[in-house]
């Protein structure tokens, strides 16, 4: 039961002194502040309550974009590794889970956080006391219908692209597939990141506090090659170079990312507007597209643009949550997650109506060219065809009987 951890949030035992990199300390009486950016040092002190609300007790938070540790009287109970520290490769969504000593509860602990240049920190939110056995169901806690719904999208997405992969065929409704499932796929991965989920998995800081930022710029690119394969024309090549685009950024920014100082985080912002302005492309191709279309086209159309309406909302509420305490009341509830799975659900749906029609239209044709007519029986170009199949797996050989009546 997440719901009794609630009743161990310490959001407001905080209050918050930034050391800025003029030399100025500011004070706040509180876990939400003003930016601080590249250079400052913030210290978030939390008052530990006197009794211990578990046996062992670990106290859990997420730190975004800082390097990180943990002061508990004259001892560090966490620190961050020193590679970390050193090289300045944490850039993401920290989860911090660290044991409170016996003689801490009853004190004020700190949490030190240096920012990075290019980054900025305005709030420590959501800090939790849990029972230590228990500790990695923090990021689970108001995240529970996104794990179900991205932990099985990942699933089954990752499933049906090796199958696709092992069955080698590459025609046009496979290849929809196959780009159609790479969405679902980097679209859960991405959901589970952003949402310190694969923390519970992979309790990796590199990895999970990166792979979202991964997914999200690469992300558009599968998307956009299954709608070049499913309009025709002029729209085919809009989609095209929507993906193509996509595609050189995608490059662009692992390369800088793997040989130089410039972390994917200081390019999330452009990355955004030109997924806002590929969704505003996407809409208008949709709304104008003329030709006859499919009822599968017409599910993916409409499911589509609904999808893009709540994500384009999504992303104006991340963008205006942290600059006032006004916008972070008022859209403190993220959209994502029902924007993905209304365009999940359209894009899987219309899928599968347009895979079980082929399949209806193939069968009769498949029925006339591999069986005789008058018996109902295989005809040659059946054996050939099953012959071509026993060739590409393993030895064989053919026994032939013969009765003439």
């Amino acid at each position: 039961n997440l719901g009794e951890y609630n009743n161990n949030i310490l959001d407001s035992n905080i209050h918050t002194v930034v050391n800025k990199t003029d030399g100025e300390t500011v004070k706040y009486d509180s876990n939400i502040i003003p930016a601080a950016t590249g250079g400052d040092v913030v210290f978030f002190h939390i008052k530990i309550p006197e009794k211990k609300p578990y046996t062992n007790t670990n106290i859990c938070m997420v730190v975004y974009n800082c390097q990180t540790e943990i002061i508990a009287g004259d001892k560090t109970i966490y620190r961050q590794s020193s590679k970390f520290l050193k090289e300045g490769l944490n850039r993401g969504n920290s989860f911090i889970d660290a044991k409170i000593p016996e003689d801490a509860f009853g004190t004020t602990i700190t949490v030190r956080c240096i920012v990075p240049d290019g980054a900025n920190l305005t709030k420590l939110e959501n800090v939790r006391l849990m029972p230590t056995e228990y500790s990695l169901r923090y990021p689970l806690i108001n995240h529970e219908m996104d794990f179900i719904f991205c932990t099985t999208i990942v699933f089954v997405s990752f499933i049906a692209i090796l199958l696709m992969v092992s069955l080698r065929k590459f025609n046009t409704l496979e290849r929809e597939g196959l780009y159609l499932f790479s969405f679902f796929f980097l679209t859960g991965i991405l959901e589970l990141g952003s949402n310190d989920i694969l923390y519970i998995f992979i309790n990796n800081h590199l990895i999970c506090s990166n792979i979202e930022y991964f997914a999200m710029f690469l992300m558009p690119v599968p998307f956009c090659a299954f709608l070049s394969l499913e309009f025709q024309k002029l729209y085919r090549i809009i989609f095209k170079v929507l993906a193509a685009v996509f595609g050189v950024v995608f490059l662009t920014v692992i390369t800088l990312n793997l040989t130089t100082n410039l972390h994917f985080y200081k390019f999330t912002h452009y990355e955004r507007y030109l997924i806002v302005g590929g969704l505003i492309i996407t809409v208008i191709s949709l709304l104008t597209y003329k030709e006859k279309k499919s009822y599968s086209e017409k599910i993916i159309k409409i499911g589509t643009i609904c999808s893009i309406s709540v994500m384009m909302i999504e992303v104006i509420r991340y963008e205006l949550k942290d600059t006032s305490y006004l916008f972070r009341t008022l859209f403190s509830t993220s959209l994502a997650v029902f924007g993905v799975m209304i365009f999940v659900f359209s894009l899987l749906y219309g899928y599968y109506i347009k895979f079980s029609t082929e399949m209806m239209r193939k069968r009769p044709l498949e029925q006339v060219a591999f069986t005789d007519g008058m018996t109902g029986i295989s005809n040659r170009t059946a054996v050939i065809k099953y012959l071509n199949e026993l060739n590409q797996e393993n030895d064989f050989s053919i026994f032939s009987l013969m009765s003439m009546i």
